[in-house]
């Protein structure tokens, strides 16, 4: 009887020890990111990894967002100086930045997701050709 309580008082001590020193949970992982460029032809809604448009026009908007978020996780947003300025102003799981379409625009937006000291890092990519008058060059 004496080694059953000695082994259970061992078993919840452990337990005990595990559950105060181990760090908070993390549910990083399930994240989804992508991008889309509006204007768009056909009408465009979802979030693929990669994102273009159809139509040609002057300037374009292009929304990034990081899907499946869970509380307590904080953003912080990189890309080429092309859109650096406008990644400043982003701290939430969405960032739109927009675009000239003066010249071609192939880049790549990563975010980094931060949460109980665990990071993860999801990249989109927006391609868009240069518009001469109102048609692609």
């Amino acid at each position: 009887m004496r080694r059953i309580l000695s082994l259970l008082i061992v078993a919840f001590v452990t337990v005990t020890l595990t559950v105060l020193f181990s760090g908070p949970a993390s549910a990083l992982g399930g994240e989804t990111f992508g991008c889309n460029v509006q204007p768009n032809t056909p009408s465009h809604s979802g979030f693929p990894g990669v994102c273009t448009t159809g139509r040609a026009a002057g300037g374009y908007v292009v929304t990034f967002e990081v899907f499946n978020i869970t509380a307590g996780e904080s953003f912080s947003w990189s890309g080429p100086s092309l859109v650096q300025g406008t990644l400043s102003n982003c701290n939430t799981s969405v960032c739109r930045v927009s675009l000239s379409a003066s010249t071609d625009v192939d880049v790549t937006v990563s975010v980094i997701i931060s949460q109980a000291g665990a990071r993860e890092t999801l990249s989109a990519r927006v391609i868009i050709p240069a518009v001469c008058g109102r048609i692609f060059c």
